[in-house]
């Protein structure tokens, strides 16, 4: 089948294109902190490659999802979407800038979510920034879901491996909200936060 393991790290195996594999355990929670590294072993040849973490999901139609996403240049984005009804909607993107993927490349991800609101972070090395790539609110889903991986297969062939290593599951802490200091980047005229204050 398209799941196995080599002792060390789950693999999805992908035997088709253009669709997506999840994996969700057993035990289910409304408030979650989840971590967990992804290794694509070879840039996609079109479209993109993701992987990444499932949260309260009740189903392929039904959940939110935290995606670290790779291009045909090894571009590098993450994005927060969910699933109403079998609909998708993108709630935060961003393209990490200083970073390029190449085939075997590792990055981590972490997904945690209480009550409405919900936050992710991608990196690649040891070091986990302090700072949320991503922070919104949304109340499509409020109630209890099961947590899980997912890997996504954009392209029309068969055969990519996407690998996941050292996944955790916790509960998530209740955090507040913050005023936040921007300034405009001249050069890519994207906002960039600057200072975070509670």
């Amino acid at each position: 089948g398209d799941f196995s393991a080599n002792g060390s790290q789950g693999l999805i195996t992908f035997s088709f294109g253009g669709g997506s594999n999840y994996a969700s355990l057993a035990t289910g929670s409304v408030n979650f902190d989840q971590t967990v590294e992804v290794t694509f072993d070879a840039l996609p040849g079109s479209s993109v490659f993701a992987g990444g973490i499932l949260g309260r999901f009740t189903g392929t139609s039904d959940t939110y999802m935290a995606q670290a996403r790779v291009s045909t240049t090894g571009a590098l984005s993450l994005r927060l979407t969910k699933f109403v009804g079998g609909v998708e909607t993108t709630l935060g993107d961003y393209t990490l800038n200083d970073l390029l993927m190449a085939a075997r490349s590792t990055v981590s991800i972490r997904f945690a979510a209480y009550g409405a609101f919900l936050k992710t972070k991608l990196w690649k090395g040891a070091d986990e920034p302090s700072m949320w790539g991503i922070e919104v609110t949304d109340t499509s889903h409020t109630t209890a879901g099961t947590v899980g991986l997912f890997a996504t297969n954009g392209t029309g062939a068969a055969g990519p491996v996407i690998r996941f290593d050292n996944y955790t599951v916790g509960p998530a802490q209740p955090w507040f909200g913050y005023y936040e200091l921007q300034r405009m980047d001249t050069v890519t005229t994207n906002w960039q936060t600057i200072m975070k204050a509670t």
